[in-house]
C-alpha cells in the first residue's frame, strides 16, 4: 500500500481545513486515512484507508493500564496499594477512567505503527490529528 517506504507521507486523522488540503495539494505526497470523509473532494486529493489493525489494542491498552497502578513508584509503593483504603481501592475505578481517556489515543498510535512496521516505513510522517498525544510520536 505504502508506494516508496522511503518517502515522506501524510496519515490524516481529523477534517482538514481548506489551507492545509492545499498545502497537501503542493506536496505531492502519499495520503492516507484512519476514515474517509476528511478531505473534501473539491482538491482531487486521494486517501487510502489504514487497514484495521489484527491485533487488539484495547486489550493490550487495558494491560498496560493495570500494570502501571502495580508497579512501585510511590516510595517503594503501588499506586493500587496507595489508593487503597481499608477494604476500598480507589484503583479500581480510576483504572479504568485512565483507560477510557486515553484508549482512542493508544488505540490509534498501535494502529499506525503496525501499519508503517509492515512496510518497513522510514520517511517523514505528516501527522494531522486533533490528539495531542498523537502528534508527539
Amino acid at each position: 500500500m505504502i508506494e516508496d517506504p522511503s518517502k515522506d507521507i501524510a496519515i490524516v486523522c481529523r477534517k482538514l481545513s481548506t489551507d492545509e488540503q492545499k498545502e497537501l495539494v503542493k506536496m505531492k505526497i502519499q495520503l492516507f486515512t484512519t476514515q474517509s470523509g476528511f478531505l473534501d473532494k473539491q482538491f482531487g486529493l486521494k486517501a487510502k484507508v489504514l487497514p484495521i489493525s489484527k491485533e487488539d489494542h484495547s486489550e493490550l491498552h487495558l494491560k498496560r493500564v493495570i500494570s502501571f497502578g502495580h508497579q512501585k513508584i510511590i516510595e517503594g509503593e503501588s499506586i493500587a496499594k496507595v489508593l487503597k483504603l481499608s477494604e476500598h481501592s480507589y484503583w479500581y475505578y480510576l483504572r479504568f477512567s485512565l483507560f477510557q481517556r486515553s484508549r482512542n489515543s493508544f488505540i490509534l498510535a498501535g494502529r499506525i505503527k503496525e501499519f508503517l512496521m509492515s512496510y518497513s516505513f522510514k520517511g517523514k510522517i505528516h501527522l494531522y490529528s486533533n490528539d495531542r498525544s498523537l502528534s508527539l510520536l
